[in-house]
């Protein structure tokens, strides 16, 4: 069974359509930057659902072009900065991207790092060095010092820059010689972590202490005596060598004796023409 429909006859047709308008919205690259305290960073803003690209920028720190270059702030320690761009065609919406600003890192810096010390064997310490340990970065810097020489010593050992050490140097035990020993400043978080200081230290040989013979008499009872002549010799009762002449006063040190030997002493008295008295007693002096 069959319908003929060619006789329906359409004569309108009624129709509806809605249109719904789009909403603004805006986005930022990069959504987030790690930049360097004083440092740059291009910031670029997109707008969709409208053709007016423009945006307003802003910055919770540091500055930020028309152009979206942002320039951090300079910072000691590290800060957290929101970027935010605004659309001009809807001021209601906006975008943010946030920007850690990093502080510059501690940098470790130590002067002099060549340490002389001198010394003689028998006497006593040299007098301490300074090492003097400074940041020249930013943040905190913390240290720690120590020697590799068991004469060696620093102090403090640890704490945070700028800050004054004494390199000290102990010589006890030690023979006439030329050491070397290094001090070594570590820094913790620095962009340098460390720094060597090298440490001579020169010991001579002791001394040989030196004796004397103090010679004293009682002036000459005879006329005209003008000055005395003072005699020695290394057995008792000669033969004498002189050693001394024209000794106006009445006394007289003898400095050319040696260690561990005896000596012995006689004087005599000249006058006023030049005529010399015969020996007087012999004194006996012990060089220790």
């Amino acid at each position: 069974m069959s319908r003929d429909v060619s006789g329906i006859l359409v004569t309108s047709l009624d129709y509806r359509l809605t249109t719904k308008a789009l909403t603004v919205s805006v986005s930022v690259s990069p959504s987030t930057a790690s930049v360097a305290s004083g440092g740059n960073q291009q910031f670029t803003a997109t707008v969709a659902n409208s053709s007016n690209q423009s945006v307003t920028w802003s910055a919770t720190g540091g500055t930020i072009s028309t152009a979206g270059l942002f320039t951090a702030p300079i910072v000691t320690t590290d800060q957290t900065v929101t970027v935010k761009a605004t659309s001009v065609a809807d001021t209601s919406k906006s975008a943010s991207a946030t920007a850690t600003v990093k502080a510059p890192m501690a940098a470790l810096s130590a002067s002099p790092t060549n340490l002389a010390f001198t010394a003689q064997q028998g006497g006593g310490n040299p007098a301490a060095n300074a090492i003097s340990i400074s940041n020249t970065g930013g943040g905190t810097l913390t240290y720690g010092a120590a020697a590799d020489a068991a004469w060696l010593t620093v102090s403090p050992a640890s704490g945070t820059a700028p800050k004054t050490l004494q390199v000290a140097a102990n010589i006890a035990g030690l023979v006439p010689a030329t050491y070397t020993g290094h001090t070594t400043i570590t820094a913790s978080g620095a962009a340098n972590s460390q720094v060597t200081a090298v440490v001579s230290l020169t010991i001579a040989a002791a001394l040989p202490v030196q004796h004397s013979v103090d010679l004293s008499w009682n002036a000459s009872s005879s006329i005209g005596v003008v000055s005395y002549s003072a005699y020695r010799s290394a057995t008792p009762d000669g033969p004498y060598m002189l050693v001394a002449s024209a000794i106006t006063g009445l006394s007289y040190t003898d400095t050319t004796v040696q260690s561990g030997l005896t000596y012995y002493y006689v004087m005599t008295a000249f006058d006023d023409r030049a005529q010399e008295s015969v020996y007087s007693t012999e004194a006996r002096a012990v060089v220790p």
